[in-house]
């Protein structure tokens, strides 16, 4: 079979991307020596009942993020990762922290949030009997009562005093680079009482008294969408907006994102996945595309790595190093006229030969022929990632 020239060029692609978001879907990285400052704002003040909840990923150790509020002996207010995962609160009580700062103590099942690409969700909950609760993905994994650690009521005081040390989000005491957050939310009643299932996407209620989704994806402001309109400004010099990927449930062990290129009959080819992940389980992983032509030539494209990249008139939802699969050409489904299929058998042979690992993620997309396009040739899916078990 001719092979044709451009699948031979695809693992030339260029290093370098302009990435692009998509539905103003942003996280963002704090660099290090880089926070960002809320000015001094009163519906800071929570009183006697409080959450703070945000969602944190990182790919390994980090230095640590924090929302934070101080005031001299009147206002102690913080959530803290640290740089090696551990979970630190403070909320207007004794002692100092409850962690291993400042000879406070060490919390069994505080747990940490690991370095593994993942996103994961933290919350403290300040409850009004003076007890209190941090969570982890949902999952309480620290419960105490009255009087143990926060005092009978406010050891010291509940309330936001006029301070004139402002709001500080981010990582700006640490030389290290830091998580990335996204859909931080402060609110003024105890949201969580039993374990649940974290959201994103928060609405602001009447609760609500800082709302952060991090969608800016440029310029040096972070905007507060509770209806206190509060700015915060980026100080430091090394934020990044991330773009995020909007990921859906495609099968039992995958998930799908990006978009595909709607070919010359108006029909976007789609990727699923069916068979196990694993390495050591059932080996029959196959990568299936539908909704192409029939009888023309495609092939799987795949990576390690996630992008969103303009690409031949479509979206490359890959980033190098870039692998293709031989040529194959498209099956017929049916008799409807996007009825091609293409099949990749993701065989343990296949991930034992690429040398991958237990842990590591595989992002898949799927390019074929069309010649019936006005320019730019080819159609693409959208993608898929899935995540090499042992």
């Amino acid at each position: 079979m001719r092979k044709l020239s451009l699948f031979l060029t695809l693992t030339a692609l260029p290093s370098i991307f302009t990435t692009l978001g998509h539905a103003q879907n942003y996280a963002l990285r704090f660099g290090p020596q880089t926070e960002a400052v809320f000015p001094y704002h009163p519906s800071m003040n929570t009183g006697a009942t409080a959450t703070m909840e945000y969602w944190v990923r990182a790919d390994s150790p980090r230095g640590d993020t924090t929302w934070f509020r101080y005031q001299g002996s009147a206002e102690h207010k913080s959530l803290t990762v640290t740089n090696n995962g551990d979970i630190h609160y403070l909320y207007a009580g004794s002692p100092w922290w409850q962690g291993t700062w400042y000879g406070g103590v060490t919390l069994p099942g505080a747990g940490t949030i690991a370095g593994d690409g993942e996103w994961h969700h933290v919350a403290f909950v300040r409850r009004a009997s003076g007890g209190w609760s941090i969570y982890r993905d949902g999952v309480r994994i620290v419960d105490q009562g009255p009087g143990s650690g926060l005092g009978n009521g406010c050891w010291l005081t509940c309330n936001v005093i006029n301070a004139t040390p402002p709001t500080q989000l981010g990582n700006g005491s640490l030389n290290l680079p830091s998580y990335d957050i996204d859909d931080l939310r402060i609110s003024n009643v105890e949201r969580y009482v039993d374990d649940f299932v974290p959201s994103r996407g928060w609405i602001p209620d009447a609760a609500t008294v800082m709302l952060l989704d991090f969608n800016e994806g440029s310029g040096n402001q972070v905007l507060d969408h509770s209806g206190m309109a509060q700015v915060g400004t980026i100080q430091g010099p090394n934020p990044s907006w991330e773009w995020l990927l909007l990921e859906s449930s495609c099968g039992s062990d995958t998930l799908c994102y990006c978009t595909g290129k709607v070919n010359s009959l108006g029909c976007a080819p789609s990727i699923q996945a069916s068979g196990d992940t694993s390495l050591t389980g059932p080996d029959d992983l196959h990568i299936t595309g539908t909704g192409f032509l029939p009888s023309t030539p495609g092939l799987l494209l795949w990576s390690r790595t996630a992008a969103s990249t303009p690409f031949m008139g479509g979206t490359l939802c890959l980033s190098p190093q870039i692998l293709r699969t031989s040529v194959q050409v498209s099956g017929s489904g049916g008799v409807e006229p996007c009825s091609g299929t293409h099949d990749f058998f993701f065989s343990h042979s296949v991930m034992n030969f690429r040398g991958l690992n237990p842990g590591e993620t595989v992002h898949c997309q799927f390019l074929a022929r069309d010649q019936a396009l006005p320019q730019d040739k080819v159609s693409l899916s959208n993608a898929l990632k899935f995540l090499v078990k042992p």
